[in-house]
């Protein structure tokens, strides 16, 4: 059975960085939803997550229209922890992506 842990649950503006402790060593996926929206129609807006300062993935949306708040396509991404302190990282992926306190995010870790 997966162990999870919930590290960022939390309402925007971007960028949001949290500590965590790995509960486990080795492979894990990190799950990441959340929402954005851009001024600009026609753009890819979304999110970016890193660990420890490298960038694992984004999730994103194209955005036809402008000044609607959308969900990004949720992603799981695979990482192996080393045991210890970790900074959780989350940023607008372009600089169409806009974010405020009504979008929301999650970073979920499975072990």
């Amino acid at each position: 059975m997966a162990t999870a842990q919930t590290v960022i649950q939390k309402s925007g503006p971007l960028p949001i960085t949290a500590s965590m402790q790995a509960l486990g060593t080795g492979p894990a996926l990190v799950m990441l939803a959340g929402s954005v929206w851009t001024n600009q129609a026609s753009s890819r807006i979304g999110v970016t997550v890193s660990v420890d300062g490298t960038a694992l993935g984004s999730a994103w949306i194209y955005a036809n229209q402008a000044s609607v708040h959308m969900a990004v396509v949720p992603v799981v991404l695979p990482y192996t922890f080393k045991s210890g302190a970790h900074e959780i990282s989350l940023k607008a992926l372009s600089g169409a992506t806009l974010s405020d306190q009504n979008d929301s995010y999650t970073v979920t870790i499975l072990y």
